[in-house]
């Protein structure tokens, strides 16, 4: 199989399943409008990153409903977004699960500080505290 194979989907999103065995198995790719606004705009920030964050995110829930339709019968008690104290607010996960699935997404969150090994090496500490525990966890 070649590494790449364009699926067609009913998003706005190029998306692409990945075979390479350095990868987990159900790998994607997608390629789509917003996200080339964020990677290709480092000025962008504020209001208008926010928006396309959550248009990244509105476009990859829709995707994975495409591609794993069980994914919608998920409740709230079976999945959370994990928040990466760096910034990890920003990407709006939580608000696109939201117009999505018009349900509340849980959300655990761990933080991460980095800091330098060597010259070109550096680490992430990620430490992770349970405020509001789920249903039997």
């Amino acid at each position: 199989m070649a590494p790449l194979k364009r699926l067609d989907l009913p998003v706005k999103a190029e998306v692409y399943g990945v075979d390479h065995p350095e990868l987990p198995d159900n790998s994607y790719i997608l390629r789509m409008d917003p996200a080339k606004k964020i990677l290709y705009n480092p000025l962008l920030w504020g209001s208008k990153l926010r928006d396309y964050t959550r248009k990244c995110n509105q476009i990859f829930l829709k995707a994975e409903q495409e591609i794993s339709p069980d994914f919608s019968d998920l409740r709230t008690e079976e999945v959370c977004e994990i928040v990466v104290l760096r910034g990890g607010l920003g990407y709006r996960l939580d608000d696109a699960f939201e117009d999505v699935f018009d349900s509340y997404l849980p959300q655990c969150f761990v933080g991460a500080r980095r800091h330098r090994v060597s010259e070109e090496e550096f680490r992430a500490e990620i430490n992770y505290t349970n405020f509001d525990p789920l249903p039997e966890n």
